[in-house]
């Protein structure tokens, strides 16, 4: 069972990412590039403020175990009227 049902739509970090098998909205494990700021030294870094994320590389879902790229997954946004009407015309 997922975890979090489809209905649950990611609205921050992972908006527009679902598993494309399960439609799990996540979890996910994947590598993702921070940016930040640190306080370092010679024996390593403290005092973290990231800046940005990138995810890098593919996602895989917790829920059904699928391997996919999260980068490639671009949310369906719905046309306006005023976007299809000219589209419409044209091909008539």
């Amino acid at each position: 069972m997922s975890r979090n049902p489809p209905t649950d739509k990611n609205i921050n970090v992972l908006e527009g990412i679902e598993c494309p098998s399960c439609q799990s909205q996540g979890p996910f494990r994947m590598v993702i590039k921070i940016i930040g700021m640190v306080l370092a030294d010679d024996d390593g870094w403290e005092d973290f403020s990231p800046d940005e994320s990138e995810f890098l590389g593919p996602a895989d879902c917790r829920d059904c175990g699928e391997t996919f790229d999260a980068m490639c997954l671009d949310p369906i946004v719905p046309l306006s009227r005023s976007e299809i009407a000219p589209v419409a015309q044209a091909e008539a």
